[in-house]
């Protein structure tokens, strides 16, 4: 499409000395070079406006961490105001996010969209993570390691259940329902066994209330995650017990990254944060406020 213009007589019939002919010429040019200046000022200057506003974002980059509520780890109350955070991996959080000079927020979850949240990168980072071959195909386990465990797996049953769970094949007793977490790290042959009857119960809360409704008969956990603020309470006591057979391997805990999150880029910085801390003994000293001595890597 061609849109006609107007014709326009810049020169008026008066302008025939060439002397006013041209200053008018001049006054034209100069009005013109005034109005290019003054558009270009006002762009460039918002144009920098723009950026002083997106620069503090690039530099201090607000990092994403799981928050699932699993004592001594991670510990979530609830107030009037909303959440509250305690427990190693809270203490832990803020002085990386110190030392490293970022901020950061939580997302609240349940263990099992935890994983799927750290998979899909839709968040960043979580701390005390055991490795697993599993995981790493979409985790990127940051060194140092700083948490160790004998990692014992407790089944958990109820009193009035009589049945023996003595060695590994008796959890092939026949309609033997066997609740578990999914993408939580047990040992290699519970975690391989395709002739036991499993169901991932999503997380220890509701499988502690499946094994007390009877939905389920056993509860596969850990002693040193079970016993927190939950398994202390005397009802839960007296309604379940942990089972002889408990298979014990030692693994080590990691701070990890998801790898399909923006932050795997800037992993060696994380590294070298960690293991500055883990030098000057800060790393120890969160540590051993709330995990036992016999557990942390010094």
């Amino acid at each position: 499409m061609t849109l006609d213009v107007p014709e326009f007589n810049a020169i008026p019939d008066n302008y025939n000395d060439k002397s006013k002919l041209g200053k008018f010429l001049l006054y034209l040019f100069l009005s013109k070079f005034f109005w290019i200046t003054l558009v270009t000022y006002l762009f460039c200057s918002f144009s920098l406006q723009g950026k002083e506003k997106l620069m503090p974002a690039v530099e201090r980059p607000v990092i994403r961490l799981i928050a699932n509520h699993l004592p001594p780890y991670m510990i979530i109350s609830k107030t009037e105001k909303g959440s509250s955070y305690a427990g190693f991996e809270h203490d832990l959080t803020q002085i990386l996010a110190k030392t490293l000079g970022v901020t950061y927020d939580y997302y609240e979850c349940d263990w099992s969209a935890c994983m799927r949240a750290l998979r899909d990168g839709n968040v960043d980072m979580a701390h005390s993570l055991l490795y697993s071959s599993t995981r790493a195909a979409f985790l990127e386990f940051v060194p140092p390691a700083y948490l160790k465990d004998v990692h014992s797996t407790v089944f958990y049953q109820r009193y009035d259940d009589k049945r023996v769970i003595d060695e590994f094949k008796d959890l092939q007793q026949d309609n033997f329902v066997i609740g578990y977490v999914g993408s939580t790290v047990y040992f290699e042959k519970f975690e391989q066994a395709d002739n036991l009857l499993k169901m991932d119960v999503k997380n220890r809360e509701t499988g502690i209330e499946l094994l007390i409704a009877g939905r389920i008969d056993v509860l596969a956990g850990f002693d040193t995650l079970f016993d927190g603020v939950e398994f202390k309470s005397p009802h839960l006591k007296r309604i379940m017990k942990k089972s002889i057979y408990q298979p014990s391997t030692v693994l080590e805990s990691f701070t990890v990254i998801s790898k399909a999150s923006p932050l795997f880029e800037h992993r060696e910085d994380i590294s070298s944060a960690l293991q500055e801390l883990s030098d000057n003994g800060v790393l120890t000293k969160i540590s051993e406020k709330w995990i036992p001595k016999s557990n942390i890597i010094q």
